[in-house]
């Protein structure tokens, strides 16, 4: 079966787009590609649906959770949006009255499975000052968690949550702490703890599949050692596999688990996610390890930008820069759409989602650094096959609310014809159609 699939996918399908940037660099408003058409253009005041969160940095009540997604019902797929208000959970979907979740205390943070399913929340606990906590006449409060489920209305509650928490679509979490990993069920029942080898909890390369049944991560055996190792973990904290150099990076995790794509220098490549073995690899100009690199919740695609260059090409406002969107498809065969462009005008961009299908939508920013306005930005909407659909500028400067849980504020259906997305001002669902087509 091992050799079958290797012979199925070890060439990689690579189509070439040359990006006509003027659109994105010339928008004023909205831009719909000849022969599409805006069918329908919903905007949601979240003010309309709760009382946003009180933000402890200032004091202003402007702090609203946001996760938008697409879910299956016997009715066809329909877009959900939860949200995270005072003391509530409120999820709103498409051709569905609102539903609302009291909890006990409003939240710190939200986090989300990716199918919309499971929300996991910190909750705010009372004020307690150092003099209070220093002198021992009270311990510090505790860390209080309560994973929901919408679909059910349960809620469970634990302490002692810690770090970096990963949630996947069973409601199945992994709790990277400083000096652990940890493995919980969707009851909060600890399945398995181990040793973290990285000591650390953010900005270490990790990813988890969207259906929990594989966790990798990147390590070191120690801080002054410069070889890493990529890691693999199943649901249950078990380690399934290491791979080592030249085959570490930065690390993606397919939704089933069952590819592993890893970026580094110059180089992108498919492990088998059972086995970590090296399924293929294609080169790329990219001289990061993938900081901007994002993964589909469903299926097994992702995207990623190669503006990480050289320090010599930096200055050369024309050096050619790609966008790549990758796809491994139902046949297992792999394909990598680039879209490549040179400007003066663009200067930073970075996806933002990508489904299954490899339709993404990417966010840029114009001027020339250091003199780059990032309060404002064109979103763009790219097709599967890398064809522009359309365009959105976007101003930050007059925003209301900050998203809570700091996670990705945008999703595109499976057929990529919708898209959610909040600009921290309003939540925004277009539907593009073919014109002549019935939605």
């Amino acid at each position: 079966m091992y050799l079958l699939l290797m012979m199925l996918i070890s060439t990689v399908t690579v189509n070439e787009i040359i990006l006509d940037t003027d659109i994105i660099e010339n928008i004023d408003g909205q831009w719909v590609a000849p022969g599409y058409m805006v069918a329908e253009e919903i905007i949601i005041d979240p003010l309309d649906c709760g009382t946003p969160l009180l933000n402890p940095a200032n004091g202003s009540r402007n702090v609203i959770g946001f996760q938008p997604f697409f879910v299956d019902t016997p009715d066809g797929e329909k877009w959900r949006i939860v949200l995270a208000y005072e003391g509530e959970i409120v999820v709103l979907q498409e051709d569905a009255e609102p539903r609302r979740f009291q909890i006990e205390k409003s939240s710190i943070y939200m986090l989300n499975s990716p199918n919309g399913r499971y929300v996991l929340l910190g909750l705010q606990e009372e004020e307690q000052t150092q003099k209070v906590i220093f002198p021992f006449e009270a311990p510090p409060a505790e860390r209080r968690a309560v994973l929901l489920d919408v679909e059910t209305g349960n809620q469970v509650t634990t302490t002692g949550l810690r770090g970096t928490l990963l949630i996947a679509n069973d409601g199945y979490i992994v709790n990277i702490d400083i000096d652990s990993l940890r493995f919980y069920d969707s009851s909060f029942n600890l399945l398995n703890s181990t040793v973290n080898c990285m000591m650390q909890t953010s900005h270490t390369p990790t990813s988890y599949a969207s259906d929990g049944s594989l966790f990798v991560r990147q390590y070191k055996e120690s801080s002054d050692n410069s070889v890493s190792t990529l890691r693999a973990y199943d649901r249950y904290g078990n380690v399934l596999w290491d791979s080592y150099p030249p085959n570490t990076g930065w690390p993606l995790v397919s939704e089933l688990g069952e590819y592993v794509f890893v970026l580094t220098w110059g180089r992108l490549i498919c492990l088998d996610g059972s086995n970590g073995e090296l399924l293929w690899e294609q080169s790329h100009e990219n001289e990061g390890e993938g900081l901007l690199m994002i993964s589909s919740h469903r299926g097994a695609a992702y995207a990623f930008g190669t503006d990480v260059t050289p320090a010599e090409a930096r200055e050369n406002p024309l050096r050619e820069r790609v966008l790549i969107v990758g796809v491994i498809g139902q046949d297992n065969n792999p394909s990598i759409t680039r879209m490549t462009f040179q400007s003066v005008n663009i200067a930073l961009y970075g996806p933002n989602v990508i489904n299954s299908t490899g339709c993404s939508l990417w966010r840029f920013y114009l001027g020339q650094k250091p003199n780059v306005d990032l309060s404002t930005y064109i979103l763009s909407f790219f097709s599967t096959d890398g064809h522009l659909l359309y365009s959105q500028l976007y101003t930050k400067a007059d925003r209301r609310y900050v998203n809570i849980s700091g996670q990705r504020a945008f999703d595109i259906n499976s057929e990529g014809k919708k898209i959610v997305w909040y600009d921290d001002k309003e939540i925004h669902i277009v539907t593009l159609v073919e014109e002549g087509a019935s939605e």
